[in-house]
């Protein structure tokens, strides 16, 4: 059977996610189970030099991490105000750091207390629902002033955007960063992070604009986590796989089932 294929055998062997190759396959629609081991042991590599990273990063110096940095498309202090739309996905920790040696202040909207990874950003708290009116208030000053202001836009706090399609799961982002950047009159651009190898393992890039919808969003990052699928955090790998599938792939399924 296609379940037991070899990558399939030592997926289950490593046991590193407890991902089966179906279940990745189920994501990446179109991907046959063989391809979908491949990816999911690259998830798995992924996920264990992303755990290792981020207790380095925890005490490493900052000029240390700055250069394992490589930067592609980086802004200036001309490239003038954006709301930053990130999702969980590679080495995001050093996003602080990345900004800070261009020198260029990130506001980011955070939770819980402090860490090392935060070096190089100026955190906009959002623990309880009081301090969100203060902190968006907080955040428009700043992008009228012509900051960057960073959203992780699958955080699991905030109110949520309408539903939409990703990766065939219905899911959604969080509103504060669409609302941001309407009520500022700036534009979305997304941010990524990948591993890439070489001297400067880490590409970080600040991507073109995008229509501050969504929907919109949601199909750039679809587009990007289909070309890098196994930059996607297990944790949010885990929750979009929960997802209720999206009314299309059920019609698809039900269609394909009916010439069984």
């Amino acid at each position: 059977m296609a379940m037991e294929s070899a990558g399939a055998v030592l997926l289950h062997q490593v046991g590193v996610m407890g991902f089966r190759p179906a279940e990745v396959a189920s994501i990446y629609e179109g991907r046959t189970v063989e391809s979908a081991a491949r990816i999911a042991r690259r998830m798995a590599a992924s996920a264990g030099r992303l755990e290792a990273f981020d207790a380095w990063i925890r005490r490493a110096d900052a000029a240390d991490v700055a250069r394992l940095i490589e930067w592609r498309n980086p802004p200036s202090a001309q490239s003038g105000p954006a709301v930053l739309v990130a999702l969980h996905s590679g080495p995001n920790g050093v996003f602080g750091l990345a900004f800070h040696s261009l020198g260029l202040p990130l506001v980011v909207f955070v939770t819980g207390a402090p860490r090392r990874q935060d070096r190089g950003i100026e955190r906009i708290a959002i623990d309880d629902p009081g301090s969100s009116f203060a902190a968006m208030d907080l955040a428009v000053d700043r992008l009228r002033a012509g900051g960057l202001v960073l959203f992780s836009i699958d955080s699991d706090v905030g109110t949520s955007t309408g539903t939409f399609t990703l990766l065939g799961r219905t899911t959604s982002f969080r509103l504060g960063a669409f609302k941001l950047a309407s009520l500022a009159k700036v534009p979305v651009r997304p941010l990524t992070a990948e591993w890439v190898g070489g001297t400067r393992p880490i590409r970080v890039t600040l991507h073109d604009p995008v229509s501050a919808e969504p929907a919109v969003v949601a199909a750039w990052f679809e587009r990007y986590l289909t070309a890098h699928p196994h930059e996607y955090h297990r944790a949010k790998f885990r929750v979009l796989l929960s997802a209720p599938l999206a009314q299309e792939v059920t019609m698809k399924t039900m269609k394909s089932m009916k010439n069984f």
